[in-house]
């Protein structure tokens, strides 16, 4: 076989694994988030699309098992953090959706999958997780940057 045709043949094949929107049905497979019974986020519970940084703070915050679909090429700006609560699979639809200025927070909180987010420019953590009781929160497929004018806040 010819060298070009083998590379074809394997991108071919692995384009789509890739390129991919995560499986929102799919619970921790692998490492730490396989302990204590799992990590299923929101499966079992509904599933639900958004659109808006309004919508998105709003199926995310409560505790209810909820599988939220952050709606693909698009934007959403805004300041400060969200609220992550237990029960929760956020995972953004390919091509990622961006979060400029937004970041999420876990706190004494179990049992979250967000995947396949761009995060950037926030002024603390992209993605925080803290806290005495916080157990099962798997973190796959993120994007988180800053630059020099967006960086920890002093204290």
């Amino acid at each position: 076989m010819r060298p070009s045709s083998i590379g074809f043949s394997v991108l071919s094949v692995l384009a789509p694994l890739v390129l991919a929107t995560p499986n929102a049905n799919q619970a921790a497979y692998i490492g730490y988030a396989t302990l204590n019974g799992g990590t299923k986020g929101g499966i079992g519970g509904a599933t639900t699309t958004v659109s808006s940084l309004a919508a998105l703070k709003t199926g995310i915050t409560d505790d209810t098992a909820r599988v939220v679909m952050v709606a693909a090429d698009k934007e959403y700006s805004g300041a400060g953090e969200l609220k992550v609560g237990a029960n929760k699979s956020i995972i953004g639809i390919s091509p990622g959706p961006s979060l400029v200025g937004v970041g999420h927070r876990v706190q004494d909180k179990s049992n979250v999958i967000i995947r396949n987010l761009k995060i950037s420019k926030v002024l603390n953590d992209a993605i925080g997780v803290q806290g005495t009781s916080v157990r099962n929160v798997w973190i796959d497929q993120c994007d988180l940057s800053s630059d020099k004018d967006h960086d920890k806040v002093s204290s």
